[in-house]
């Protein structure tokens, strides 16, 4: 595996299977304004939810689903998702509900997302 890509592979790990589940959820709920990055974010967390089936494969680096045209977009998706599960990890240690007003919907990943989104 990439060395660049074990910090993603560690957030990963770290999450229960409920916030990886809506991590996927929240990949394809979103509008496609970055959909390499979105692909890639579903793509590493189907590959941690095989990893934990006990299937090994290479985690790709986001630049295998992410075009050039969309590195700017890309990167700026990144860091504003990054801010948002930042803000619901801050709302979680509170006792707040992140997905309080989300009208039902599945909860938003919160705990480790900004970590692993720190390292795109």
């Amino acid at each position: 595996m990439d060395a660049d890509l074990q910090p993603v592979t560690d957030a990963l790990a770290d999450l229960d299977d409920h916030h990886l589940h809506s991590l996927i959820e929240t990949a394809n709920a979103v509008a496609q304004v970055a959909p390499g990055l979105l692909a890639w974010l579903e793509g590493a967390a189907d590959w941690e939810q095989n990893r934990r089936r006990g299937l090994d494969f290479p985690l790709l680096p986001p630049d295998a689903a992410i075009p050039p045209q969309e590195d700017a977009i890309s990167i700026n998706a990144a860091g504003m998702l990054r801010a948002t599960f930042a803000q619901d990890e801050r709302a979680e240690a509170r006792g707040g509900d992140p997905a309080a007003g989300c009208g039902g919907e599945a909860a938003r990943p919160g705990a480790g997302h900004a970590a692993a989104l720190a390292h795109l």
